[in-house]
């Protein structure tokens, strides 16, 4: 019983001083995201608007890597914008969220049909 409330205690050091601080991460962060995709995600994702302000800031790193290791495109007749491949990014992250280390590694891009991206601007537009 000692021994192994030994090996927790010293498991939960280690991880205080190899887990960035909230600070760190938001200088870091700011470098590579937009004030304006923060505020679409508030405004459009109610999983986003419910997370704590660490957990907001995981939440957009990895919808970064997303969008970095993903092309979002749209088939014929469909524009995709910058907001609709954050849509798409943040809606791929969402199922695999209590999973941190997580990544879509096999998917190479995301394309949108016309019905798939008239689904997607209803949602928007109803927020």
């Amino acid at each position: 019983m000692f021994f192994s409330t030994l090996i927790l205690n010293i498991q939960r050091l280690f991880q205080s001083f190899l887990k960035p601080s909230v600070e760190s991460m938001t200088k870091n962060h700011n470098k590579n995201w937009q004030p304006q995709l923060r505020d679409f995600l508030k405004k459009n994702v109610s999983f986003y608007r419910n997370l704590s302000i660490e957990d907001q800031l995981c939440f957009e790193q990895r919808c970064l890597l997303f969008l970095e290791t993903t092309r979002v495109e749209g088939s014929q007749d469909v524009t995709i914008v910058d907001n609709d491949k954050l849509f798409v990014a943040a809606r791929a992250i969402i199922p695999v969220w209590g999973f941190p280390g997580w990544h879509y590694f096999n998917i190479e891009s995301a394309i949108l049909s016309a019905f798939i991206y008239k689904q997607f601007t209803e949602k928007l537009t109803q927020n």
